[in-house]
């Protein structure tokens, strides 16, 4: 065991003591830094432009400006509209209740002037100056009051009446304002509870045979985690990637959590490592020297793929590390204590976000073990670190395309039996998998018998081959 060890260590301090090595930590650092960098610069950018777009004085005088020139149709009225929203502040490009308000009194406004009777004119006139007083007044509550009354008089399915007005009904009765998105992360939730509840309503009324089975499920399971964050006054959270349109209201969580898809750079650069472990040694003529150690092929061979899956572990804790608290330094650590929900058997569940995206990390570094394993046996096989190496490399590159092809375009189902469709484990997860009924347990069972056939390779290569 002493010995064995040892061999370990003489791996561990070969392969550490390598200029590239350590070049390789250096580039997964400097990634991290420039994934967070870039996202808080995007994230600034997407937030100033929402500031901005149409709501300054100066952005109103210019369209109205521009609409008095190319009198286009209606522009008259798009005049008065923009006017309306320049003297009283209100952005009517944002989300909120106000918006909406100002577009649904220019519509009517836009009757009134096509009205032709007396008595239809009158009651359009009468519509329109209660509208502009809900604005003025501010009164969100009559506003929504409305237009529940104008549904109620419209929708006759008292099913869809019930959908279509509940997170009105909901809001007034929680005193929840529906304010711009972002602006409020109780009124977005109230309102992305009510479409999933419209698009289960649109399944429902498809033939059995055309509904969508999954996007019920999902809409179920938004359902309920939206109505548990209501209930329990969750402002921060992370959920699926199915509902994330709830947000997590955490710049920190979107951030360390969208760095695991950049682990494929990782697995790349593992290639490099797994590719020459066992090639160099015959290529450099420094096999000979190891092999004379009262050891077996099979340890020495053992010892090396240790070392390389430590370095793989050691390469992803970094990446992980140096995300997590980059996304502090330039996101804050808003949200570092925050739950993560999920629905299982009905319930809601949660977990600590930071271990979720933690296992998120760890179900997509699947990749990085097999095309470890992969690069490994090649190494031991060809004994050309240049050839190993490259061949990992382009079939990384190259495998997961292939198969999205023949699933996507030729509908061959006997791809998913191709190891490069069972390594993203949440993809698979998620249901976003290109074949039917494409579950984790399918993908680790088939990845199970191509790293035992990668291994068989390695040994084959490595002990049974003699050495000249």
């Amino acid at each position: 065991m002493r010995k064995f060890c040892n061999l370990v260590v003489n791996e561990y301090v070969k392969v550490f003591s390598r200029l590239s090595t350590k070049i390789m930590l250096a580039v997964i650092i400097l990634l991290a830094l420039g994934y967070n960098a870039l996202s808080h610069y995007d994230l600034n950018q997407s937030r100033r432009w929402d500031s901005n777009y149409a709501s300054s004085i100066e952005d109103y005088d210019q369209m109205i400006e521009d609409a008095k020139h190319y009198k286009e149709k209606g522009w008259e009225i798009q005049v008065e509209k923009l006017e309306f929203a320049r003297d009283n502040d209100i952005n009517i490009y944002d989300s909120g209740w106000q918006s909406y308000a100002v577009a649904s009194l220019f519509s009517t406004k836009q009757l009134l002037a096509d009205a032709v009777s007396d008595e239809e004119k009158a009651l359009l006139q009468q519509e329109f100056d209660k509208q502009k007083d809900v604005i003025l007044q501010g009164d969100w509550k009559a506003y929504i009051s409305n237009k529940i009354e104008s549904l109620e008089a419209e929708i006759k399915d008292l099913d869809e009446l019930d959908i279509a007005t509940w997170a009105g009904k909901y809001c007034i009765a929680n005193n929840i304002e529906p304010k711009a998105y972002e602006k409020d992360w109780k009124s977005n939730i109230v309102y992305a509870i009510e479409n999933a509840k419209l698009s289960n309503y649109n399944e429902v009324k498809k033939p059995v045979q055309d509904r969508n089975i999954r996007q019920i499920e999902e809409n179920n399971e938004a359902i309920l985690v939206g109505m548990y964050r209501l209930e329990n006054n969750i402002e921060i959270a992370s959920v699926p990637d199915h509902i994330d349109f709830m947000g997590t209201g955490s710049d920190f969580l979107k951030v360390l959590a969208g760095s695991a898809r950049l682990l494929m750079i990782i697995s790349l650069l593992i290639i490099i490592v797994a590719g020459g472990s066992v090639s160099s040694e015959f290529s450099n003529g420094t096999v000979k020297f190891l092999l004379v150690n009262p050891v077996k092929r099979g340890k020495i061979l053992a010892a090396k793929y240790i070392s390389v899956l430590s370095v793989a572990l050691i390469m992803l804790m970094t990446f992980y590390v140096f995300n997590a608290l980059l996304a502090g330094v330039f996101h804050g650590f808003s949200g570092i204590g925050a739950s993560y929900f999920y629905v299982s058997n009905g319930a809601v569940h949660s977990i600590p976000s930071i271990l979720n995206i933690a296992w998120g990390y760890i179900m997509g570094s699947l990749n990085l073990l097999v095309m470890a394993t992969f690069a490994f046996a090649l190494s031991s096989l060809v004994r050309s670190s240049a050839l190993s190496i490259g061949l990992g490399v382009f079939l990384f590159s190259s495998g997961t395309i292939f198969v999205q092809v023949l699933a996507r375009e030729f509908k061959m189902d006997w791809a998913r039996y191709i190891i490069f469709a069972n390594t993203d484990l949440n993809t698979i997860q998620i249901g976003e998998s290109p074949f039917v009924n494409h579950t984790v347990g399918f993908a680790l069972g088939v990845v199970a018998v191509y790293m035992a056939v990668f291994m068989l390779t390695a040994w084959d290569g490595f002990v049974r081959r003699d050495v000249r």
